[in-house]
């Protein structure tokens, strides 16, 4: 929808739009701008941008109920950054829609895109993007049928070429700068997961991932006890970057369910994946144990 977007007291930008923003689980529960609380996209024209930026994804925050405390999700990139791996910028602000307040905050949340990719990997910033996310289908009235997760399965068609189209879904190619239609990277790191040989596959893996990296994204998940990620149960939240001259990157994305707020508790199996080619992976990297068992 078209309007008028307003920084504090002293900024006007016409020409905006606002949409809204969340996975279809949650889209139900949406009645109208001004209702319960949701989530929203601002866009901003590419010549009026604030801050540096034409495009906003404001959170709600999972509030009311979930996080009473409107910080887990943030405390959780904190952990990350003292890990060392990317994670998405946040900042609470206060939002105001025709006049009414949403919610106490909200937050600005940085979705994994081109500015993202630039402050992560400033020298190696030009490679490809991709949302790691549900299969979808929907019935004609738009209600959700069916999801199926993410995962590096091999899957093939006729000839045994790789299913392009199957891939679009759960590893969705993002803009960087441009787009095309070319998946031979991702489809070179599902060979190489799916290498039987063990003393190939380490090669070949080790080759094209930055395996302590991923280790590092897929720890921090289970340590906060978000289990609604790709590398933990399920296969979705989690965007994976692959620099032109560096290898696969796991990147975070969306830790509503962490510390309490709908995670799993303290106790939880700390290599659980719902996708097994990534539990092959964690078995085989974890204490130089290729067959470690719970």
């Amino acid at each position: 929808m078209d309007g008028t977007f307003v920084y504090g007291n002293d900024r006007a930008v016409y020409g905006a739009g606002a949409r809204y923003r969340g996975s279809p689980f949650i889209r139900g529960n949406y009645d109208g701008p001004l209702g319960r609380l949701c989530g929203y996209v601002l866009t901003l024209p590419e010549d009026d941008a604030v801050l540096g930026a034409s495009e906003f994804n404001l959170d709600s925050l999972e509030q009311p109920g979930r996080d009473p405390t409107l910080s887990r999700e943030r405390t959780s990139f904190w952990i990350a950054r003292q890990m060392g791996i990317p994670f998405s910028a946040q900042r609470y602000i206060n939002l105001l829609i025709n006049g009414a307040r949403r919610g106490q905050v909200y937050s600005d949340s940085q979705q994994p895109n081109g500015d993202y990719v630039t402050s992560w990997f400033p020298n190696d910033n030009d490679g490809e993007l991709f949302k790691i996310d549900d299969w979808f289908e929907f019935s004609d009235d738009v209600s959700m049928e069916f999801n199926v997760d993410a995962t590096l399965g091999n899957f093939t068609t006729t000839g045994g070429t790789k299913k392009q189209a199957r891939y679009r879904w759960c590893w969705e190619k993002k803009a960087n700068g441009g787009l095309n239609e070319d998946y031979t990277s991702l489809f070179a790191l599902v060979d190489a997961v799916n290498e039987p040989d063990s003393a190939a596959y380490t090669q070949q893996v080790q080759a094209l991932v930055d395996v302590e990296e991923w280790m590092r994204e897929f720890a921090l998940r289970h340590i906060v006890g978000d289990w609604d990620g790709y590398g933990y149960r399920r296969g979705k939240n989690t965007f994976a970057y692959k620099p032109p001259r560096g290898r696969w990157q796991m990147l975070l994305w969306d830790l509503d369910f962490s510390l309490g707020g709908g995670s799993d508790g303290a106790s939880a199996y700390l290599f659980e994946a719902n996708d097994p080619l990534i539990e092959r992976c964690t078995h085989t990297h974890h204490s130089g144990a290729p067959t470690f068992k719970p």
